[in-house]
């Protein structure tokens, strides 16, 4: 819950340059009354991203099965949910203060 009511943190820093106290506050204030369909983008997102990074590391774990392997896990996995969870909050940002 709480990563759907603070999830507009880092946009808020970033973009309208709030300090971290403010910056939690005025996500909170955005989110309040939204919390439900927020938090169902990003357990979406979360879902998403392990399907997408699934091949991969199917891949790395059952057929490379050495350093290589993890190594490649690793990295979908990494690449998915950063790109995801970096992008979601800057939607949810313009969508919410629109």
């Amino acid at each position: 819950m709480l990563l759907a009511r603070w999830g507009l943190v880092v946009p808020l820093i970033v973009l309208e340059g709030a300090d971290w106290r403010r910056a939690l506050a005025r996500s909170n204030a955005l989110v309040r009354g939204q919390t439900r369909p927020v938090m169902a983008i990003f357990v979406l997102l979360t879902g998403l991203a392990i399907g997408v990074a699934l091949i991969p590391v199917l891949i790395g774990y059952l057929v490379l099965e050495n350093v290589l392997g993890a190594w490649l896990a690793t990295l979908a996995i990494d690449v998915m949910m950063v790109s995801f969870y970096a992008f979601a909050p800057f939607v949810l940002y313009r969508r919410l203060t629109s």
